[in-house]
C-alpha cells in the first residue's frame, strides 16, 4: 500500500515516518521517494538514506546526498533519492529576521525563541569556523536492532573555515520531540557547504551570520495551497 501524503502549505512542516520509528524501532529500509513531493517547486527536506546509508539535504529542491566512501564523506546532487524518514516543508520566499555574532547552535535557538514562532522551518548562512557534523552509514550484522547500533552508524566529520547553509527545523511543541527533532532539544538541523552534507552535530559561527525564517504566502498556481494526496513509498 503506498504511503499517501499530501503536499504542505507555505512553511508548514511535514513529516513521513518519525525518528522514532527509524531510531528506536529500527525502521531502517523504509523507502520514501523523493521525486513526488520534487514535482512541485521550492521543496526543502531532510532525512536519512534508505538502510541508514546516507544523509539527504533539499535545498530549493536541490537534492544534495552525502555518503560514506573508504571512510570520507562524499557529496552529490542527484536527481532522486530515497529516504528512511523524511521532514519536508515548501518555501517560495525568505526573509531575514536576525543576524548574529560568533555563536552555535544555543545562539540560533535562541534567536528563533525571539521570533514567536512555535515550529518553523528556517535557513542560516554564514561562515564557520568549525561545524561538526554526521552521516549515517550504517552496516547490518545480521542480528537484532538497538540504538547502539544507530549511534554506532554515525561517521563523524567536520568542516573548518568554511562558507554554508543551514537548513532545518524548530519547534517548541513537546508533542514533535521522536517526530522530527530528538528528545530533549528544538532543533533538527543539516549542514550544506562546497562538498559536503549531513546531520549537524555542533557549530561555531563567524559573526555576521543570518537566519532566515519563511516569507509571504504560496500561490495556488505553484500547486502548494491545495492539499493533492500523494504516493511517496516506494514498494
Amino acid at each position: 500500500m503506498p504511503l499517501l501524503l499530501c503536499l504542505a502549505l507555505q512553511g508548514e512542516i511535514a513529516t513521513a515516518g518519525s525518528l522514532r520509528e527509524t531510531m528506536r524501532e529500527g525502521k531502517v529500509e523504509v523507502r520514501l521517494a523523493l521525486a513526488p513531493l520534487n514535482s512541485q517547486p521550492h521543496l526543502y527536506a531532510l532525512g536519512p538514506v534508505t538502510g541508514l546509508r546516507g544523509e539527504i539535504t533539499v535545498v530549493d529542491g536541490v537534492i544534495h546526498v552525502g555518503t560514506v566512501v573508504g571512510g570520507r564523506p562524499l557529496a552529490k546532487v542527484e536527481r532522486e533519492a530515497q529516504a528512511v524518514f523524511l521532514a519536508y516543508t515548501y518555501v517560495a520566499s525568505w526573509s531575514e529576521v536576525a543576524s548574529g555574532d560568533a555563536g552555535g547552535l544555543a545562539e540560533i535557538a535562541s534567536a528563533l525563541s525571539r521570533t514567536k514562532r512555535e515550529r518553523t522551518p528556517f535557513l542560516v548562512t554564514g561562515r564557520v569556523k568549525r561545524a561538526d557534523y554526521h552521516i549515517m552509514d550504517y552496516r547490518p550484522d545480521g542480528g537484532p536492532w538497538s540504538m547502539d547500533k544507530h549511534d554506532q552508524a554515525k561517521a563523524k566529520f567536520a568542516l573548518q573555515e568554511q562558507d554554508v547553509t543551514l537548513f532545518g527545523f524548530y519547534t517548541e511543541r513537546d508533542e514533535d520531540a521522536g517526530l522530527f527533532v530528538h528528545h530533549g532539544e528544538r532543533i533538527h538541523a543539516h549542514v550544506v557547504a562546497q562538498g559536503a552534507t549531513g546531520h549537524l552535530d555542533a557549530i561555531t559561527l563567524e559573526p555576521g551570520w543570518k537566519l532566515l525564517l519563511p516569507s509571504g504566502t504560496a500561490s495556488p498556481r505553484e500547486g502548494l495551497a491545495t492539499r493533492t494526496p500523494i504516493s511517496v513509498l516506494s514498494l
